[in-house]
C-alpha cells in the first residue's frame, strides 16, 4: 500500500460502539502477548481497531481466567459491559 500525503486536517468520526471482538496473537508464554480488539456499531459496521501489548504485571494477572483479557481490554479503552 502506498502512503499518500494530504494537507493536515482534523478528521473525527463519532459512532456508538455496540460490541467488540478480541483476539490474542503472538503469545510468548509467561511473558507477553498482543491483544487485538475491533469495535463495531449496532449495524455491525466497523468503527476502529487496535492492538495492545499485554505484558509485565498485567500479563501475570491473566492466570487461567480468559475473562481477564476481556476485562483488561475494556479497562484499557475505557468501555464497560
Amino acid at each position: 500500500m502506498n502512503r499518500i500525503e494530504i494537507k493536515e486536517q482534523q478528521y473525527t468520526v463519532t459512532s456508538d460502539a455496540k460490541f467488540l471482538t478480541i483476539n490474542v496473537h503472538n503469545l510468548i508464554l509467561n511473558k507477553s502477548c498482543d491483544v487485538n480488539y475491533v469495535l463495531f456499531d449496532a449495524d455491525n459496521k466497523f468503527i476502529t481497531s487496535n492492538t495492545i501489548v499485554l505484558d509485565g504485571a498485567d500479563y501475570d494477572g491473566w492466570g487461567l481466567d480468559d475473562n481477564y483479557i476481556q476485562e483488561w481490554v475494556l479497562a484499557k479503552i475505557g468501555l464497560t459491559l
